[in-house]
C-alpha cells in the first residue's frame, strides 16, 4: 500500500516543477485554494492521516507558511519524508485497530484510514493537474510514478 501511495506522490514534485514560480498563488476561481496552498493542504493531510493512524488521535497541526514555489516544493520533500516514516512504523495490529472518526462520519479499522487518506490525495492531486494547466504547463507527467 505504501509503495501505491508514494507512486502518486511522486507525481506532485514534478507537478509543481512544471508550474512557473510566479503562479504559487495561483486560484482557478474566487476563493479557491492556491496552487501552493493545495500542494500543501495534500501533504499535510495525508501526514494528518497517517499519525492518527499511528497515535489513535487526530490532531491538526498548523499548516505550514511558504511564500515561494521552492518553499512549497521543500515543505512537500519534507512532508513526504516524515510521512514515509510514519507508514513505515505501522504494523499490521495496530492497521486492526478501530480509529474513531466521527468527525468525518467514520468509525473503522485504521486500514480503512489509509484507503481514505490516498483516495484524498489523488482527488487533490487530479485538481493539481487541473490547476497546473490553467497555470500554463504545457506538457504534464504520468498520473503515477513510473520508476
Amino acid at each position: 500500500m505504501m509503495g501505491d501511495w508514494l507512486r502518486h506522490r511522486a507525481v506532485l514534485p514534478d507537478i509543481l516543477g512544471r508550474v512557473d514560480a510566479e503562479k504559487v498563488d495561483f486560484a482557478p476561481w474566487e476563493g479557491a485554494l492556491t496552487l501552493g496552498k493545495l500542494a500543501v493542504h495534500m501533504v499535510t493531510s495525508t501526514h494528518f492521516f497517517l499519525t492518527a493512524i499511528q497515535t489513535g488521535e487526530f490532531t491538526r497541526a498548523e499548516s505550514p507558511a511558504f511564500t515561494t514555489m521552492d518553499d512549497v516544493k521543500r515543505i512537500v520533500q519534507e512532508y513526504t519524508d516524515a510521512s514515509k516514516k510514519v507508514y513505515e512504523s505501522l504494523t499490521d495490529d495496530q492497521l486492526n485497530e478501530i480509529l474513531d472518526a466521527s468527525f468525518m462520519g467514520m468509525k473503522a479499522p485504521k486500514l480503512a484510514f489509509l484507503s481514505a487518506m490516498k483516495d484524498h490525495e489523488v482527488h487533490h492531486k487530479g485538481q493539481m493537474f487541473v490547476y497546473a494547466r490553467m497555470a500554463g504547463a504545457t506538457e504534464m507527467p504520468f498520473f503515477i510514478s513510473r520508476g
